[in-house]
C-alpha cells in the first residue's frame, strides 16, 4: 500500500515537472526482477514503478541513466509478458517510453522512434493522458524537421487530457514554432528534414514510382504532366509528357512501372493506351493502341479504369496490364522491348 502511494505521488510529480522528486524518491531502490514479484498485480506495480522512474529520467535529461532505465523497463514488460500473458496497456506504456528515447538520445534511431510511436498512436488502446504525450512528441519530432505546419496540426488535435506540465510545453514549442514562422524554414528544411517534398502548388500528384535502384522518381500530376524526378532533392530530371487534356480525366486511373533495369518507363492510360519512354533518352519510346480486353462484358463506363495496373516481367522483356475485370499481356513471340 505505501508503494501505491509513493507511485501516485511520483506520477503526479511527473505531470508537473518535478522530475528530480521523482528520482530522490524511486531512485533509493533498485527495479524489481520478475522472479521476485508473486502475480500479475505485483509485475504491472513493479512495470508502472520503472516506468514513472524512465519517465523521470528523460524528463530531466539524464539520457545515460535513461538508457539504462528503458532497458530495464523492456526486460520487465518481456519476462513478465511470458510468465503473465499478454497487456494491451502496459505493451502501449513500454512503447511510448521506448519510442520518446529514441527520439530524444543524441544517436537515436529517429524512424524507430517515430514508427513506434505512431502505431501505437493509430492502434488507438492508449489513455487519453498517454495519447496527448505521445502527439505532442510527435509534434516535437516535427519542429526539429522544420515540419512547422504538420507540428501545429498534431498541437491543435492535443485535448485536454494532458498534464499541466505537458500544456506548458505545448505553449512553449507553439511560440518556438511562430519564431521558426518568421525565419527562412524552407530553407532550413534542405538541411533538416526526413522527406523530401515532391508536390506542386495547385498540382495533384495521382500517381508516382520509384525504380528498382531508388535513383529516379516518375510522377504524373493531374494535368496529364507526367516528370521525373530526383528523389535525394526532388529536383526535376526531365518532362516526358506536357500537360494534355486527353489526360486529365483519366490520370485517376494511370498506372507507371519502371523496367527491372531502369531503362524504360511504362505508363498505363485508363484511355486504352501503353506508352514506354526511354529513360536515358528522355523520349517515347513506342505507344500501343489496343485495348487487350473484352468491353462487353465489363460494366458502364468500366473502360475508364483500363491499364489501372502494369508491370514488366523479371527480366523486363514483357509487359503485363490488368485491370480488375481482365489481364493482358504481349505474346511471349512478340517481346515488347527488342
Amino acid at each position: 500500500m505505501e508503494w501505491q502511494k509513493g507511485l501516485e505521488m511520483a506520477s503526479k510529480w511527473n505531470a508537473k515537472g518535478q522530475f528530480e522528486d521523482t528520482l530522490k524518491l524511486l531512485g533509493a531502490s533498485a527495479p524489481e526482477r520478475i522472479s521476485g514479484l508473486s502475480g500479475q498485480e505485483d509485475w504491472r506495480v513493479a512495470f508502472r514503478r520503472q516506468y514513472i522512474y524512465a519517465e523521470a529520467l528523460i524528463g530531466s535529461g539524464r539520457l545515460s541513466e535513461a538508457s539504462d532505465a528503458a532497458a530495464a523497463l523492456k526486460e520487465l514488460y518481456e519476462a513478465g509478458t511470458e510468465r503473465f500473458g499478454y497487456a494491451e496497456d502496459i505493451y502501449g506504456c513500454m512503447e511510448v517510453i521506448t519510442g520518446i528515447f529514441a527520439l530524444v538520445q543524441p544517436d537515436g534511431d529517429w524512424r524507430e522512434g517515430l514508427r513506434k510511436l505512431g502505431g501505437i498512436l493509430d492502434r488507438g488502446h492508449l489513455p487519453p493522458n498517454l495519447a496527448c504525450r505521445v502527439q505532442y512528441v510527435l509534434a516535437w519530432a516535427d519542429v526539429q524537421d522544420y515540419n512547422l505546419i504538420d507540428a501545429l496540426c498534431k498541437l491543435e488535435g492535443i485535448g485536454e487530457s494532458g498534464t499541466p506540465y505537458e500544456g506548458r510545453l505545448v505553449q512553449e514549442l507553439k511560440r518556438k514554432i511562430e519564431a521558426l514562422n518568421e525565419l527562412d524554414f524552407q530553407a532550413l528544411r534542405r538541411e533538416h528534414r526526413a522527406f523530401v517534398e515532391i508536390g506542386e502548388e495547385g498540382s495533384k500528384i495521382m500517381n508516382l514510382c520509384l525504380n528498382a535502384e531508388g535513383t529516379l522518381l516518375a510522377v504524373m500530376y493531374s494535368e496529364g504532366v507526367l516528370k521525373l524526378l530526383n528523389p535525394e532533392d526532388g529536383a526535376e530530371l526531365a518532362l516526358l509528357v506536357e500537360a494534355r487534356l486527353l489526360f486529365r480525366e483519366y490520370t485517376e486511373y494511370v498506372s507507371l512501372a519502371f523496367s527491372p533495369c531502369s531503362r524504360y518507363l511504362a505508363v498505363g492510360h485508363g484511355i486504352g493506351e501503353v506508352s514506354l519512354y526511354n529513360v536515358a533518352d528522355k523520349r517515347l519510346h513506342k505507344e500501343y493502341d489496343c485495348t487487350g480486353l473484352d468491353w462487353e462484358q465489363l460494366a458502364p463506363h468500366a473502360y475508364y479504369q483500363e491499364y489501372t495496373h502494369i508491370q514488366f516481367s523479371p527480366q523486363g522483356r514483357y509487359l503485363v496490364t490488368a485491370n480488375r475485370f481482365q489481364a493482358s499481356w504481349n505474346k511471349p513471340t512478340a517481346p515488347i522491348i527488342q
